[in-house]
């Protein structure tokens, strides 16, 4: 690895009716239906007792109260998990939001007025709501955080093999690395990390600047030449020397190239910097890394909590 490769890392029932309501709804209903009484009505002038008045009140609620509003096609298929502002390659805001669709069961990571899906447009973000128009117009979606994806353990006789012990300080999985930190995934490649552990294990690389340099070690920039001979750098490569359960945690893979995070370009040690201040101040928490994978493009999102 190159000595100037150690200069960068950034690191979701309705009530009943009373069944005395029912009865008393019922009786109103036969008398309504043209039915001969056993009985004279009462005359006009007297009042209806206590208990029909209640039925009678009882059976025509559902009719008076008002309809909830049921949500449109785009809110029922589409859930705004967060929304990124102010961060763009020129210093100009560029809003981005990470959009769950139900439907397909991923998510969308999209710039204002970019296509989520054929026939949807994200019009407009906000710090907590975004709003798509599709076909039969716009609707506006408001933060929701969904819960955990639970991913229930084998139970023994399921033809399940038994699980390996855990190697000391080498974790098996991306979901056991992530643990250290808090982490967990909430969405088919998002993932939520606890912010407090996160700081502390940045916290202790810091004190032990070895741990840290071979962090930095194991981005390796990656240079292109432009057609006038000026070479720069176009991203980062992962060829981990290091701390090899923070790139688990992170889903970043060997050879894999980090071109840019929240959609600032990674062709400079400054934009990384000021990536990490935003995170260590607490003035950002959610990250969308975009990769190269086998050259194939990925985004990989990360809350921070």
């Amino acid at each position: 690895m190159k000595p100037s490769v150690r200069r960068f890392f950034p690191v979701a029932a309705a009530l009943a009716t009373a069944a005395a309501g029912a009865a008393a709804a019922f009786a109103v209903v036969r008398v309504s239906g043209g039915a001969a009484p056993s009985a004279p009505p009462p005359p006009p002038s007297a009042p209806q007792p206590a208990a029909t008045r209640a039925g009678v009140l009882l059976a025509l609620a559902p009719a008076l109260a008002p309809k909830a509003a049921s949500p449109g096609a785009l809110a029922a298929r589409f859930r705004l998990a967060g929304t990124i502002l102010g961060a763009s390659t020129g210093g100009a805001e560029e809003p981005m939001a990470i959009i769950d669709d139900r439907e397909l069961v991923r998510q969308h990571v999209a710039t204002r007025s970019e296509e989520v899906v054929p026939g949807v447009i994200l019009r407009a973000v906000g710090p907590d709501s975004a709003t798509l128009a599709g076909p039969d117009g716009e609707e506006t979606l408001r933060l929701s955080r969904p819960a955990a994806a639970s991913r229930p353990a084998p139970t023994p006789g399921d033809g399940a093999p038994p699980a390996a012990p855990a190697s000391p300080g080498r974790p098996r999985s991306r979901e056991e690395a992530a643990e250290r930190f808090g982490g967990r995934e909430v969405f088919p490649d998002r993932w939520r990390f606890e912010r407090d552990k996160v700081i502390s294990y940045y916290e202790e690389l810091r004190s032990q600047p070895e741990r840290l340099l071979s962090v930095f070690d194991s981005m390796d920039p990656v240079y292109v030449e432009d057609p006038d001979g000026e070479r720069r750098i176009e991203g980062y490569q992962v060829g981990v020397e290091g701390e090899s359960d923070l790139f688990l945690a992170a889903g970043l893979e060997e050879g894999d190239i980090v071109r840019s995070v929240n959609s600032v370009l990674m062709a400079r040690r400054d934009r990384a910097e000021a990536l990490i201040a935003a995170f260590v101040e607490g003035r950002a928490s959610m990250f969308v890394f975009e990769i190269e994978r086998k050259g194939e493009t990925k985004k990989l999102v990360f809350e921070i909590e």
